[in-house]
């Protein structure tokens, strides 16, 4: 069995070291460890943290090992080679074994996976056998990175479920990154799949397709659409929505046109507040461009009435502050029905959201959603805490839905918020996705996703 390692452990911690130590000596790996690594000092300190770990039988401890989740400072910088992922991780350090039981590495990377599928792990270059076990793991050689004491280490990284992000922006609305731009990150962050959800728009969906052929990631067709229920903004995220579609087109217009509409009436409020801004400035932050309040938050800095997006978002746009102006918007029906039209899979989007106030109430308008026809609902979200990443899982659950879930990614309008991995503690699992497909199938639910020659898998809303 594998427990943490208590303060009583100590002494046999620091005698299964020695034991591996004497071990590396005589397999020509000598200088790994030294004569006294890791000494006492670490061990007591990492005990005191909660990251060592014992794995004992009959009542005897045979082996020991750190393990955490989150950056590893030692992993910053990697040379020859780059990292699969930038998801958040778990990391193996210090593995040794009294030479009593066997699998000890193996025992170790099923507890962590069980824990958080993305690993990462390193050894000595003269450390054979432990190469050898490592990569039996499934994991796989990333480059080399230097310790603190500035020794060189082999990295292994193991990505048993690769992460996806099923919810982002780009230029088209409300991001900074064009969609070639995003999917060339989502390759290099090691993403299988990213959904392009502009507000209100689906412009940039086709530029992504191509640029996912290009950069083998796969692009996923979608939308952000705003809804109101009980005077609470709502919003929706469709996916494998099929672009073309005319009544989505129509609905889409009709909501880009009204928020035009906000957006002048919050410049002449802001305005009438003493605030110089002009529907020029606005022009100027891009041309065809679905603009959202964010945008309008990112003019006001320009101007110098703000240091940042979220203070000029605080300061001057959110509801009750003189730039907010109110729109009419659909109700979450509406958009269902739109939605699933235009083959589309569903989804309540950042349920914390809707009523920050309440948060039972928000919850009950998305039991509310879910009972019209969404499909699901996002339980990875970027600012969920323990307590949304429990409550949606536990409604996803009761529903027997789909689970969805991303970023929110924006580029620089949101800061510190990273494609993939949010602000560092959000980890899409790529089932997530392979169940939306899943559904489709079995089901026939209208949508298709893009493959090399254009569109695989159709249904009545596909043209063949």
């Amino acid at each position: 069995m594998i427990r943490k390692a208590q303060t009583g452990d100590l002494s046999r911690m620091m005698e299964i070291y020695q034991i591996a130590r004497q071990f590396m000596d005589e397999t020509g790996n000598p200088t790994q460890w030294g004569k006294n690594y890791p000494p006492e000092e670490l061990i007591r300190e990492e005990l005191a943290d909660g990251r060592m770990y014992v794995i004992e039988e009959d009542g005897k401890v045979h082996a020991v090992f750190y393990f955490f989740i989150g950056p590893d400072e030692t992993y910053q910088v990697i040379q020859d080679g780059a990292w699969l992922s930038d998801a958040p991780y778990g990391t193996i350090h210090q593995v040794a074994s009294d030479g009593k039981v066997r699998g000890v590495l193996h025992q170790a990377v099923e507890f962590a996976s069980s824990m958080i599928p993305h690993l990462r792990i390193d050894t000595h270059q003269d450390n054979y056998v432990m190469q050898k076990a490592i990569e039996k793991e499934g994991f796989r050689r990333c480059g080399i990175i230097y310790t603190r004491e500035n020794s060189e280490r082999i990295v292994y990284e193991k990505l048993a479920e690769r992460p996806v992000d099923l919810h982002v922006h780009t230029c088209c609305s409300d991001g900074t990154l064009t969609p070639d731009e995003l999917v060339a990150l989502a390759k290099k962050k090691g993403l299988a799949a990213i959904a392009i959800t502009d507000h209100d728009t689906v412009s940039g969906v086709s530029e992504a397709l191509e640029a996912g052929k290009q950069y083998g990631i796969q692009v996923v067709p979608g939308i952000e659409m705003s809804t109101v229920m009980d005077g609470k903004d709502v919003h929706l995220v469709g996916l494998f929505v099929k672009p073309e579609n005319e009544e989505l087109q129509a609905c889409l217009a009709d909501a880009r046109a009204k928020r035009e509409d906000r957006n002048r009436r919050s410049l002449k409020q802001l305005r009438e507040a003493g605030i110089a801004v002009t529907d020029e400035d606005l022009k100027e932050l891009g041309e065809g461009r679905v603009l959202t309040r964010g945008n309008l938050a990112e003019l006001l800095v320009k101007k110098g009435y703000a240091q940042s997006v979220k203070e000029a978002w605080n300061q001057y746009m959110k509801r009750g502050q003189v730039g907010y102006a109110s729109r009419k918007l659909p109700t979450p029906e509406e958009c269902i029905r739109v939605l699933h039209a235009a083959g589309a899979l569903v989804f309540v989007a950042h349920t914390n959201q809707i009523d920050k106030n309440d948060p039972e109430h928000g919850i009950a308008i998305c039991r509310r959603i879910l009972d019209m026809g969404a499909d699901g609902l996002e339980t990875e979200y970027c600012q969920f805490d323990d307590y949304w990443k429990d409550v949606t899982e536990k409604l996803a659950e009761e529903y027997g839905c789909l689970r969805s879930g991303g970023s929110d990614f924006h580029g620089t309008l949101k800061a510190g918020l990273e494609l993939g991995c949010g602000y560092g503690n959000l980890f899409v699992p790529e089932r997530f996705l392979r169940a939306m497909e899943t559904l489709q199938k079995q089901e026939e639910v209208p949508g298709c996703f893009p493959v090399e020659n254009g569109y695989q898998r159709y249904c009545q809303f596909c043209e063949k």
